[in-house]
């Protein structure tokens, strides 16, 4: 009785763990896309007007808060605003990135570095 019991339990929780990893993993990416798209919309304006964008370093503040981190650049590739510490060296992005971006007019979501110590939220330079 208690096997018959178990195997029914494997049965109904093991599908069940697949599914709601599954929907997690699509919750995850959805979030980080729109994250990324509102962050690009915002940086964009940024970039085209001269000066200090409030939206930016507010958003920004609010992306380091929530634990998150970012860099913007410009078409040159030089670094215009950032949320931590843990910058790319020479405070430049990969070198195919800025290309890739300009190339197919989106947004890029490149794989995070590990971090080394605690990040440190700067909102803009």
């Amino acid at each position: 009785m208690l096997s018959l019991v178990g195997a029914l339990l494997l049965t109904a929780v093991i599908p069940l763990g697949l599914i709601t990893t599954a929907r997690e993993r699509a919750s995850f990416r959805q979030d980080t896309v729109l994250t990324a798209r509102a962050c690009a919309a915002i940086s964009e304006d940024a970039l085209t007007e001269p000066g200090q964008s409030p939206a930016l370093t507010g958003f920004l503040a609010r992306a380091c808060r929530s634990g998150e981190a970012g860099w913007v650049y410009d078409a040159a590739g030089r670094l215009i605003a950032y949320t931590t510490a843990a910058l790319p060296a020479d405070d430049r992005p990969p070198a195919a990135t800025v290309p890739a971006v300009l190339r197919t007019g989106g947004i890029t979501l490149p794989r995070p570095a590990r971090r080394t110590g605690r990040p440190g939220c700067h909102g803009g330079r």
